[in-house]
């Protein structure tokens, strides 16, 4: 019996995609992690490459993705000014403005599992391999910003075409590290 996801043409069934989640974290707490248990010798030294790619992400995102909708607003403030909030809330969003809230919000959105994942599996399992995947995903992130902020009077399959190439893999990445520090701590559970 097929899954309604599977059946509606709407993408692989979530199963799926959690059994890719736990064989690569299973990958990376078994092939590349540390004997589970045993903490780094200097913990500041395991998670300062993390600390420092978390805050690449986190000043990019205060420099380029909250104030993109500040600059986006401004270009249409005039036409709001002098109106209520009821009154400015019915207007209809200008594109750019509504990109920029897009990407600010899906920013957000992916933070949580962004975090706990690069910090557990720096701490967990292996420092370097946690700031090397945390770079990663939050290049792909950028580049998913700044797509998507640009993407002005283009229709929305084509946009979503171009996204899915970011999208995708920090998905992995950042859900990678999540679950192989879950597997990690299981491991040292289980021993």
């Amino acid at each position: 019996m097929a899954t309604a996801a599977a059946s509606s043409g709407s993408g692989p069934p979530k199963f799926a995609i959690l059994i890719t989640y736990v064989l690569l974290g299973c990958a990376i707490s078994f092939l590349l992690g540390r004997e589970p248990g045993r903490l780094p010798e200097d913990i500041a030294l395991e998670l300062a490459p993390s600390i420092i790619v978390i805050g690449i992400f986190l000043t990019h995102y205060s420099l380029w993705d909250c104030m993109a909708v500040g600059a986006a607003k401004q270009e249409f403030q005039k036409s709001w000014s002098g109106k209520i909030y009821r009154e400015y809330n019915q207007l209809q969003i200008p594109e750019q403005v509504y990109l920029a809230q897009r990407v600010q919000s899906n920013q957000l959105e992916q933070l949580p599992v962004f975090l706990a994942g690069i910090l557990s599996s720096a701490m967990l399992v292996n420092g370097l391999l946690a700031a090397i995947m945390g770079l990663a995903w939050t290049i792909l992130r950028m580049r998913y910003a700044y797509v998507y902020r640009h993407s002005v009077g283009m229709q929305y399959d084509h946009v979503m075409s171009r996204l899915v190439q970011y999208t995708i893999p920090a998905y992995f990445l950042s859900n990678s590290m999540l679950v192989a520090a879950t597997i990690h701590a299981l491991r040292l559970l289980i021993n």
